[in-house]
C-alpha cells in the first residue's frame, strides 16, 4: 500500500510539473481569495444531580471555532486551500492542491482534507442546521481529517439524473499527523441528483485501526469498516436530510442514524428540528447502552451569512439508571471576506 501512495505522490507532482508549463501565466495573484469566521457559544444543562433532583448542572461561554481560510490557484489547472483555526489544537484543518482535468469531469486533491463518507461529515461547521454534528458522525467518524489522496467529480447522465462520485485513500485513524497503524483506509461515496433537489447515496470506508487493550496499543491493527446510505431533499424553503451508518469495530457492531428538517419561514428565520439516535454495540446480550437527541430550535440569518442558532435539546442516556438532560443552546456565527 505504501507503493500505491508513494505513485500516487509522484504522479501528482508531475501533473503540477507539466501544469506549471502548459500555463506558463500565472493565475495566484488574481484568485487568491481569503475567508474567515467566528463561532461563539453558550451551553446551559439542565438535569438530575447525584441526589435525583433537577437543577442547572453546568452552563458555559465559548468560541468554539476561529477559521482562516486560503483559496486560489497556482496556474490554471492548479490550485490549493489551507485552512487554520486559531480556537482549537491542531490548529492546521485543511491543506491540499488540486489538480483539475478540463477535459474530463475529475479532480485530483492530494493532502489533508475532511473524509468524504456521507452527506454530513465534509460540511463545513459553519453551515450545520442544527448547531452540532450529528451523534452518527461524531460516533462514527472520529479522526474526521486524514491525509492521503482522492479523486471525484459528476458526470450528467440525461438532464434529470446527475452521478456525483469521490473515493480516496488515506493514512486512516490518525487525523493525518501521523499514521500509526500498518495499512491505509479506503472510502468514498457514490451519489445521485434527481429532480426537485432530491439526491441519494451510499457511502463506504474500509480500514483499520491499532488494537487496544487496557488502554494500549496490542501492535495488531483491528477492523474499522463503515456503511452508510443518505437521501436529501432540498426544494425551495424546505430541507429534509437523514443518515444512517453500520459501523464494524473490531468483532463490535454499531447503528447510527439521524433525520432533519428545516423550513424557512422567512428568508431570514429557518425552523429545525433533529432526531439523532446511536446503538454502540448491537449486540443483543447487550442491553440500554443507547442515545437519543434531540433537538429544535431556530437559525436566524443576519446581514448575510451571518447567523444566531437556538436550539432546546433533550438528551436520554439509556442504561440501567437511564438519566435525561435538557440544554439551551445558543451559537454567533460571523464570516467576512478579507479585502
Amino acid at each position: 500500500m505504501k507503493k500505491t501512495i508513494f505513485a500516487m505522490s509522484i504522479l501528482l507532482s508531475v501533473l503540477v510539473y507539466v501544469a506549471s508549463f502548459a500555463h506558463a501565466e500565472s493565475e495566484s495573484l488574481a484568485d487568491l481569495k481569503f475567508t474567515c469566521f467566528a463561532q461563539s457559544r453558550f451551553d446551559a444543562e439542565i438535569g438530575e444531580n447525584a441526589e435525583g433532583e433537577t437543577e442547572l448542572l453546568a452552563d458555559k461561554f465559548r468560541v468554539t471555532r476561529v477559521r482562516i481560510r486560503a483559496t486560489g490557484k497556482l496556474v490554471k489547472t492548479v490550485g490549493f486551500f489551507v485552512q487554520m483555526d486559531a480556537a482549537s489544537n491542531p490548529a492546521l484543518k485543511d491543506a491540499r492542491l488540486r489538480v483539475g482535468c478540463p477535459s474530463l469531469p475529475i479532480t485530483l486533491e492530494m493532502g489533508r482534507f475532511l473524509l468524504p463518507f456521507g452527506i454530513e461529515t465534509p460540511i463545513n461547521p459553519y453551515w450545520l442546521p442544527a448547531v452540532d454534528y450529528s451523534l452518527t458522525t461524531t460516533s462514527m467518524m472520529t479522526g474526521w481529517w486524514d491525509v492521503g489522496a482522492k479523486v471525484y467529480g459528476k458526470k450528467p447522465v440525461s438532464k434529470q439524473l446527475t452521478l456525483n462520485y469521490v473515493v480516496a485513500v488515506v493514512n486512516g485513524n490518525t487525523g493525518g499527523f501521523k499514521d500509526n497503524n500498518k495499512s491505509k483506509d479506503f472510502l468514498g461515496r457514490l451519489g445521485v441528483s434527481l429532480p426537485m433537489g432530491l439526491s441519494l447515496g451510499g457511502s463506504f470506508y474500509i480500514g483499520k485501526k491499532p488494537g487496544m487493550a487496557d488502554g494500549e496499543m496490542t501492535g495488531d491493527d483491528v477492523t474499522k469498516n463503515r456503511f452508510g446510505g443518505d437521501v436529501k431533499l432540498s426544494s425551495g424553503p424546505l430541507l429534509v436530510q437523514a443518515e444512517g451508518i453500520l459501523g464494524k469495530n473490531d468483532d463490535i457492531d454499531a447503528l447510527a442514524f439521524y433525520v432533519l428538517g428545516a423550513f424557512k419561514i422567512h428568508p431570514c428565520t429557518q425552523l429545525v428540528a433533529k432526531f439523532d439516535f446511536l446503538d454502540p454495540n448491537t449486540d443483543s446480550d447487550v442491553e440500554n447502552d443507547d442515545v437519543n437527541r434531540i433537538r429544535v430550535g431556530a437559525n436566524f440569518f443576519i446581514a448575510g451569512n451571518n447567523q444566531l442558532q437556538v436550539f432546546y435539546q433533550l438528551r436520554n442516556n439509556a442504561g440501567e439508571n437511564g438519566t435525561t438532560s435538557h440544554d439551551i443552546i445558543t451559537q454567533l456565527a460571523v464570516t467576512f471576506d478579507a479585502p
